[in-house]
């Protein structure tokens, strides 16, 4: 059971790191590609990686939801 509660965290805490990593990419390169319109290519690419960190993130909390429910049935 605890080793059960210790993984749902460690999912938790690692959805959490990808999903601000993926806010902070999506955010200064759209901010940067405001004051460097001529590199748009490259910001174009990390704000996709920043949307697929996000997604990424999202999959790890559905996943981590359906685990807490287990572990509080129990």
């Amino acid at each position: 059971m605890q080793a059960q509660r210790d993984a749902v965290g460690k999912r938790r805490k690692t959805s959490i790191g990808v999903g601000v990593t993926g806010l902070v990419l999506l955010f200064a390169a759209s901010i940067s590609s405001l004051i460097f319109p001529g590199a748009i290519v490259p910001l174009l690419v990390l704000m996709v990686v920043g949307l697929i960190l996000l997604i990424v993130a999202l999959f790890l909390a559905r996943g981590q939801t359906s685990g807490l429910l287990k572990v509080l049935e129990k």
